[in-house]
């Protein structure tokens, strides 16, 4: 029996308190992450229909400002962790394609937390809490158009959602169809640099030499090239009509069937089933299929003959070397199909206070690739060698005459079976709080088998890797205002963790990782951690299957020229691991209580050794590191270069990212209009800072004062940052990111490159040092429009003190509009009794690149290489997207 006026504390789970006079409840609200790290943003459901997001999927696209992550090994950690409720995920087709509209709650939260659930801290934290009932079919229909033409992309799909409390079950299948883009649908200009091909032809003279005599006489002067005049595509033409021509190329057809953009389909079945075992065990199992076939155009096949001097179309007294296109663009086009099916399992339990999630999935990836080498014109040239007077060399040349040269082919299997089990929960009690600990234990196989099939020779490579790894990661409270442990310094904790991974083909790898979260005081937090961690290349970076691509086009500092070039990629067997040490410092703020207003800052600061990486652009200082990628002819030309990747010996990278996110209602409320979910009298949801509910961290009082919205920590419940019927809400966030530190040491003893200071390495445009994004928009009555930009600083490349090409790289700033209107919202009703059709319809228009904004590039002539034509570096420009979704 507790007395009137005694307070105790007792537990609850999951759901919300039972009503006890006197006593106050330590709740974990539902979908409560493990551990005492709180959300640096949480988004209310009116919040998150103000970014217009058709999907999860969408969402989580439009929100990546905020998810990214500055501790990834190329300085952004990929996509964030994802969790639904709390609890591990099977995998990301288990929410893709759910509707916005299905969300309670979203909350972001920093790295530190992914190692309570088995994860490495180098990714944020999604934390996606659904409603507890949900139901919907949802249908949508999209085209894109750029404005500049060549390309529209019309996708469409299908959703069906049904959540009942934790049983819940969904169905997505999307397509997509996006055509060519080709050269000659922008202004893309080739010089021949050294490829003298076109569509009628060019003539030169044997081995370099001159073409003939009176050419040079009638042209006043010596002639070794020369264009062919149109009227030869009819029949025989004199020396005079190659007069106007001599000295230079026709080149009108470089641009032909070259697409800046590949063709592809894309058709996507994917889907998922949660049920409870038991109390305390739910189950989910999700499956993806997916369909990806790409084409690409890699320009037209070239052919060299020989014209004889006796030849009844030829006028020259010597025989001459010419040059042409066959109107064959298939015969140089790359096809692709890819084809991933994956099952994944995940399942979440309880035993006493300690929760254990057991996922696994099965992955596999089929690849085919197809690259068209040209033609075989032995025929032709057979015919013209003997004076087929039928065969004119610069007429249109008969099927007959040539053939397809074998194709090289490219096969590829990607397998992967996985399982992990993470337990985690209180180890044991100290005086500040419970020691929120997490072990996760796990295995899985990978194997990549790859047949390689070029210029007729096969190659065969298999690769196989087993890993098993242990990681574990103890939270340690070391003061606490809640349980009056040095209350004056706030709440801190302290974190340990470590990890083990044993690969069957690269040795074992260590993880060790250390940090503390501070909470002087409630609106302030401080993070600071350090993590040194050793990484393998992957499998498909090892043994990816050869693939040459020719007709490459390519920028060649050391002369100066944008040069066609035939580039190999796949995967390189000698590839070592790395090690690297990452240290990180995170600020947040939230200055007022009743406003969601929240800043932060994080500095970083990573430092590692045999870097793997891509191949990348292609300069002076990587050529004089890694020669033998490098191939030129006998006058220096680059023809060709080895792109697979590779280790660097060092790099060092240091950057500060702050910013700020406010979301805020505008306008005044209807009069009498309640505060939302948990409104007067009722229990809100506990939000960072006064949002319903007024409390963080889920603490709920009973029995004491407390306003709309139920009371809280921080003070009363009521609007906080909840929308009122009758308001608008408006959202802003700003992001700043400061490289200070950007090196790379390409191998031992050569000089450190400055990727902030002239070198290219990771980037063919040179690191900026300042980046800005900027995203907000206003939402009310169903009608929203957002905005998003970025800015890039001015960078650029040293062409290298040996008479090398310096090329300058302006700033780039972007700007994206996008307007939509749902009419759901019951403002837009009488519009939807007029329009049946729009019940449950949402429409948007979004504009990318409002400005066509590209960014000009230029030598230290003024001049613009071939290789970085505005077109080139953004080919698509600004597009144009309506959309359709209805709930049916």
């Amino acid at each position: 029996m507790i007395a009137e006026g005694d307070q105790k504390t007792a537990k609850v789970k999951d759901e919300g308190p039972n009503e006890v006079e006197g006593l106050t409840i330590q709740a974990d609200p539902r979908g409560k992450v493990e551990g005492n790290i709180e959300p640096e943003i949480e988004l209310n459901e009116e919040e998150i229909k103000s970014f217009g997001a058709n999907s999860i999927g969408e969402l989580l696209t439009l929100l990546t400002p905020q998810t990214a992550s500055t501790r990834g090994r190329d300085g952004g950690g990929g996509g964030p962790v994802l969790l639904i409720n709390g609890r591990r995920i099977s995998g990301f087709q288990e929410i893709q394609g759910v509707p916005p509209e299905a969300i309670e709650r979203f909350q972001v939260l920093p790295e530190e937390v992914a190692l309570s659930y088995g994860y490495k801290a180098d990714q944020r934290v999604v934390n996606i809490i659904l409603k507890k009932n949900y139901n919907a079919t949802t249908a949508q229909a999209a085209a894109t158009v750029a404005t500049d033409g060549g390309r529209t992309t019309l996708s469409g799909g299908g959703n069906r959602v049904n959540i009942d409390g934790d049983k819940r079950w969904n169905l997505d299948l999307q397509v997509q169809r996006d055509p060519y883009l080709l050269e000659n649908d922008r202004n893309i200009v080739r010089a021949p640099d050294g490829q003298p091909y076109d569509l009628v032809g060019n003539i030169s003279g044997l081995n370099g030499g001159e073409i003939d005599p009176a050419l040079s006489a009638a042209s006043g002067g010596l002639v070794k090239i020369a264009g062919v005049p149109d009227a030869a595509q009819a029949g025989r033409v004199g020396l005079s009509a190659f007069s106007p021509l001599a000295g230079r190329y026709n080149t009108d057809d470089l641009t032909a069937s070259r697409s800046l953009i590949s063709k592809s389909e894309r058709a996507t079945l994917r889907g998922s089933i949660s049920r409870d075992l038991n109390k305390t065990t739910q189950l989910t199992i999700s499956g993806n299929l997916e369909d990806t076939k790409g084409q690409a155009l890699l320009g037209l096949p070239g052919v060299r003959f020989t014209l004889p001097a006796g030849s009844p179309f030829s006028p020259f007294s010597q025989a001459v070397t010419s040059y042409r296109y066959i109107d064959a663009p298939g015969a140089l086009a790359r096809e692709t199909d890819v084809l991933r099916t994956q099952v994944s399992m995940a399942a979440n339990g309880r035993v006493k206070d300690w929760r254990w999630t057991l996922t696994s999935d099965i992955d596999r990836t089929t690849t085919d690739t197809t690259t068209g080498r040209g033609l075989d014109a032995s025929a032709f040239q057979a015919a013209v060698t003997a004076g087929d007077p039928s065969v004119n060399p610069f007429g249109p040349i008969a099927s007959n005459l040539y053939k397809s040269v074998a194709p090289d082919t490219a096969h590829s299997v990607s397998t992967s079976a996985s399982a992990e089990f993470v337990l985690n929960g209180n180890l044991f009690q100290l005086p500040a709080g419970g020691v929120q600990t997490s072990f996760k234990i796990g295995a899985d196989t990978r194997a990549l088998d790859s047949k390689t099939v070029r210029s007729g020779v096969s190659t065969e490579r298999d690769v196989t890797r087993n890993r098993q790894n242990v990681q574990s990661s103890f939270t340690l409270p070391l003061t606490s205002t809640r349980n009056g442990v040095l209350a004056k310094v706030g709440d801190l904790s302290a974190n340990f963790n470590a990890g083990y991974e044993d690969l069957s083909d690269l040795g074992g790898l260590t993880t060790l990782g250390a940090g503390l979260n501070w909470t002087p005081i409630k609106p302030l937090s401080l993070i600071a951690s350090f993590t040194d961690e050793e990484g393998a290349p992957s499998t498909n970076q090892i043994n990816d299957p050869l693939v040459v691509t020719p007709n490459v086009v390519v920028f060649d500092f050391n002369t100066g020229q944008t040069v066609q070039i035939t580039r190999t990629d796949g995967g390189n067997p000698n590839l070592r691991n790395d090690n690297r040490k990452v240290s990180k410092f995170q600020v947040n703020y939230k200055p007022l209580e009743k406003v969601e207003l929240t800043f932060n800052a994080t500095y970083t600061r990573a430092e590692t050794s045999n870097v793997i990486s891509s191949f990348p652009a292609i300069t002076p200082d990587l050529e004089r590191a890694f020669p033998e990628r490098f191939t030129r002819d006998a006058t220096g030309r680059l023809v060709a270069i080895d792109a697979r990747p590779v280790n660097f010996a060092s790099a060092e990278r240091e950057d500060i990212r702050w910013g700020f996110n406010l979301f805020r209602p505008v306008g005044k409320p209807t009069p009498g209009a309640a505060a939302g979910p948990g409104g007067p009298g009722g229990m809100g949801v506990g939000r960072m800072g006064g949002g319903p509910g007024g409390g963080m961290g889920g603490m709920m009082r009973f029995g004491g004062p407390g306003g709309p919205g139920g009371g809280g920590m921080m003070g009363p419940g009521g609007p906080g940052g909840m929308m009122r019927p009758g308001q608008g809400m408006l959202q802003l966030s700003v992001y700043h990111t400061w490289r200070l530190t950007d090196e790379l040491t390409t191998r031992e003893g050569l000089p450190v490159l400055d990727q902030l200071d002239g070198a290219a390495i990771s980037s063919r445009t040179g690191q900026a040092r300042h980046e800005v994004q900027v995203q907000g928009g206003y939402f009310k009555d169903g009608i929203g429009m957002r905005f998003n930009g970025t800015w890039k600083d001015s960078t650029w490349v040293n062409g290298g003190a040996t008479g090398g090409q310096t090329l300058y790289f302006s700033d780039l700033a972007t700007l994206g509009v996008s307007f939509f209107a749902s009419f759901n919202a019951p403002a837009r009703k009488a519009m939807v009794d007029k329009y049946p059709i729009l019940k449950g319809a949402q429409v948007s228009l979004n504009f990318e690149n409002v400005f066509d904004a590209k960014q000009t590039v230029r030598d230290q002539n003024g001049a613009t290489p071939q290789a970085y034509q505005r077109d080139y570096l953004d080919p698509l420009g600004r597009t144009v997207r309506l959309g359709f979704r209805k709930q049916l």
